[in-house]
């Protein structure tokens, strides 16, 4: 793998004359940019069944409403997670969730003209490379930066790593609308796509209203099966309201960035390793604390531990129109004190409960306020740091952006007049456990001002609470970025090994040639494992049998677990796609490959194999409500069911002795035991001898024995499921 040196470095040549003076410290301040607005959505956080917008919901509703934005600059942010599961009443998920569109409506309220200047669009998905020649998956990444190189038309390199995010062209677009007109910004995202249940997306978009007026919204839509449909969202949506969550959405009286301008003088008493030192200012500190670390991107009302090095300032002010807070307001609360805004910064509560009965209520620096305060991040807000430095020393110098962090942040330097050093931005990638990085330097000459801007931005996803700080140093830093060996690898339409497939409105289609498409009939079986997920399946086709799994979860993170077990299953369809038979896993089957006349299943390392043609439909046995995978699968012999004897009485907690010699086992499970003996009728139930109807017997190297006999001497109920081929084992109460 190649190093590629980039050095985020500046020179400025800006002759003075040498004048040594101590470095002292520089008020912090933060400004907004102003010159427009910006909204931002990400509340709820989680996009559940409840705040879709389309027929699919009973009580349709948007997510963020933005009721009559006149001319002006706008800039919108948008960040969610698909939730769509259903769940029981114990809070344990019932049902998976599916596929769904997230997208940003325009409604006219006058003849309307718009202007979209810069837009980005990221959801988490599963991806397939190249590695020398190597195929691999991975997930993409959960900070979604392949929207912000978009967004900002700007390359993404991250440092120590050949992770790198180029940007596709975005060329601005301009529309007419006359009153109630309507138009979805999806239309403009060339790269728009789904969202798959558990996955984040990213929408950053920069727009003008130029004339008129419009309703901007945001919705969130069931996918229908045909991308950028807008058909069935409801006319009669209701307003999106705010849910507490700890994350927020609303209007800022700001375009998204903030500025601080700070100048210093040294010379080369000014040690290696020094760090210039600032004076914050916030709630806690109002005559300011001298630092040389300080806290950006955090409230502290609510991280308590950052009070004496927070900037606060840095925080902007959101609001949000939302009738339903006036539900929240104590009988006691005057009518003139009561309004239906809520206000979301470092001053204010998020609650709609407090002591006097007034919800959203003015925070008191007094009071420890921890649970209270609004859980702010600043996301996607640009942190300027106007930089002015006078090196009247005789010596070069550096100045070095220093970031400590767990989170990904990027950072973009550049010169006195604005422009970007080296044209690309350094990512700082999200670790574990918090780390120090330079991200920028500038090199200082003798006798010379440098003039230059440091601009910080955390994405969502994160946590806040960067640790920035100065340092001048006699060595220049250069960060290094690797060049990757990694290709992606993108077809435009799935193969299934016999021809190509795509699904379009929950129809499934197939062309030899991916030109010319013919409609393929599909059962009712196969329509509702496919609903609502049409494009998360692997099919692969073989000897008259197409093979499906679930593949959008293949290397997915630990904290999917919780969902693997409705992802544990093979599906086995004939060419008309009628449900033939349904393997179930203890794991994720991870990948299915066609050998000879045999398919074999790859779940948590383990391989399965089932023998084709002759597939016949699979029993499922359940102990409770645990599907029981089993290596080789059960059988029926005269009626009754038989399943290898190790995998499910080991998982019912049983203990089982084999005695390879005498072909003889048996089974304790507390104080009751059954021993037989392969091929004989007859077993032997705490010592007494019983009849059975059919002796176990050995089958693809595995002991079957009898599954209704052996639970029901050992205390334990069995039902059969005729219809689904499942025998259902439970303890008796």
């Amino acid at each position: 793998m190649k190093k590629v040196l980039l050095t985020l470095t500046l020179l400025m040549l800006t002759c003075m004359a040498a004048h040594a003076q101590t470095v002292l410290p520089q008020n912090l301040t933060f400004t907004p940019q102003g010159g427009g607005k910006f909204i931002y959505c990400n509340n709820d956080e989680a996009i559940w069944r409840k705040d879709l917008s389309d027929d699919s919901n009973p009580n349709p509703m948007y997510i963020m409403n933005n009721d009559d934005l006149g001319a002006g600059k706008y800039a919108v942010f948008i960040s969610h997670v698909n939730h769509t599961d259903s769940f029981f009443y114990d809070g344990s998920i019932k049902e998976m969730g599916f596929d769904i569109e997230v997208d940003v409506q325009f409604v006219a309220k006058a003849d309307t003209t718009i202007v979209f200047t810069a837009a980005g669009f990221d959801v988490q998905r599963l991806q397939t490379y190249s590695e020398n020649g190597i195929e691999k998956k991975t997930q993409s990444p959960w900070d979604l930066i392949d929207a912000w190189a978009d967004y900002l038309q700007l390359p993404v390199y991250t440092i120590n790593s050949d992770a790198a995010f180029i940007p596709r062209v975005f060329s601005p677009v301009r529309i007419d609308l006359r009153k109630g007109e309507e138009v979805w910004l999806s239309r403009y995202i060339d790269n728009y796509s789904t969202v798959t249940f558990l996955r984040a997306v990213h929408i950053l978009a920069d727009f003008e209203i130029e004339a008129g007026a419009a309703d901007v919204n945001v919705a969130a839509l069931k996918h229908n099966g045909i991308l950028k449909d807008r058909s069935h969202h409801s006319k009669n949506a209701k307003r999106g309201i705010y849910y507490r969550d700890r994350q927020y959405k609303g209007i800022a009286d700001t375009l998204p960035a903030v500025n601080a301008n700070l100048n210093y003088t040294l010379d080369d008493t000014v040690a290696s390793g020094t760090f210039l030192p600032v004076r914050v200012f916030n709630q806690y500190v109002p005559a300011g604390s001298v630092v040389t670390k300080w806290h950006t991107n955090i409230n502290p009302q609510e991280d308590i531990w950052s009070r004496s090095s927070c900037a606060e300032s840095d925080m902007l002010s959101f609001k949000y129109y939302d009738e339903e807070k006036l539900k929240y307001y104590s009988s006691s609360v005057a009518q003139e004190q009561k309004d239906a805004v809520w206000v979301f910064d470092v001053f204010h509560s998020d609650t709609k409960e407090s002591p006097g009965g007034i919800p959203n209520y003015k925070l008191s620096a007094a009071v420890d306020n921890r649970g209270n305060g609004c859980n702010l991040g600043n996301y996607g807000v640009r942190t300027n740091y106007h930089v002015t430095i006078t090196n009247q020393g005789s010596k070069t110098r550096y100045f070095n952006y220093n970031l400590t962090t767990v989170s990904t942040n990027l950072v973009i330097l550049k010169d006195s007049n604005g422009n970007i050093v080296n044209n690309f931005a350094a990512r700082k990638k999200a670790t574990g456990e918090a780390t120090q990085d330079t991200m920028a330097s500038v090199a200082l000459l003798p006798n010379t001002s440098a003039t230059f801007t440091i601009e910080v931005i955390l994405p969502p996803n994160c946590p806040g609470g960067m640790v920035n700080a100065f340092e001048i140093s006699d060595t220049a830093h250069s960060n290094v970025f690797y060049q990757s060996n990694k290709t992606e690898i993108t077809a435009p339409y799935p193969f299934t090994g016999r021809e190509y497939i795509k699904w379009y409105g929950g129809d499934l289609y197939g062309s030899d040639d991916s030109e010319a498409w013919v409609k393929k009939e599909i059962s009712d079986d196969a329509r509702r494992i496919f609903d609502g997920n049409w494009n998360n399946f692997e099919i692969k086709y073989t000897q008259g049998i197409y093979v499906v799994r679930w593949q959008e979860y293949d290397e997915a993170p630990h904290f999917y677990n919780n969902v693997l077990r409705f992802c544990n299953r093979v599906y086995y369809f004939d060419e008309a796609f009628n449900l033939l038979a349904t393997h179930y896993f203890e794991g994720y089957p991870s990948e299915i490959a066609v050998e000879d006349d045999k398919i074999v299943t790859t779940a948590d390392g383990r391989r399965f194999e089932t023998t084709l043609p002759g597939l016949e439909k699979t029993i499922t046995v359940k102990l409770d409500t645990k599907i029981i995978a089993f290596d080789v699968n059960p059988i029926i012999e005269n009626g009754r069911t038989l399943v290898p004897i190790r995998a499910f009485f080991e998982a019912m907690g049983a203990k089982v002795d084999w005695d390879e010699q005498t072909s003889t086992a048996k089974i304790t499970a507390g104080r009751r035991n059954i021993a037989f003996t392969i091929g004989s009728g007859t077993a032997l139930v705490d010592g007494q001898p019983q009849s059975m109807d059919v002796p176990p017997c050995l089958y693809n190297s595995r002991t079957l024995v009898p599954l209704r006999f052996m639970s029901e001497n050992l205390g334990y109920h069995v039902v059969w499921d005729d219809l689904t081929k499942t025998v259902t084992v439970t303890s008796e109460l």
